[in-house]
């Protein structure tokens, strides 16, 4: 796919990531944005929600579980490790 292909479809990917979270619950949104967005560690949500920090992980899990079902694609590979980050939407 050529760079200004790849561009495009990213930025399609993230307008329908941005649309899908407006449709969950507005913890778990928070939660997930605070984590891939803001880069905040699992402690510093569980302190902000004054939950566990397993919580957090299981929440964040599987929200990032139902991305990947509903987004799935073949050529798209998302690692554990990753911390991708949504761009500002004005």
């Amino acid at each position: 796919m050529a760079r200004s292909d790849r561009t495009a479809f990213n930025n399609v990917m993230v307008q329908q990531i941005l649309q899908y979270l407006e449709e969950v619950p507005v913890r778990q949104r928070l939660m997930f944005v605070m984590k891939h967005q803001e880069g905040l560690t699992y402690e510093e949500i569980a302190d902000y929600f004054g939950t566990s920090v397993g919580t957090v992980k299981r929440t964040v899990f599987r929200l990032v579980e139902k991305l990947r079902e509903k987004f799935h694609s073949p050529g798209i590979i998302i690692t554990e490790g990753s911390n991708a980050r949504l761009p500002e939407v004005p």
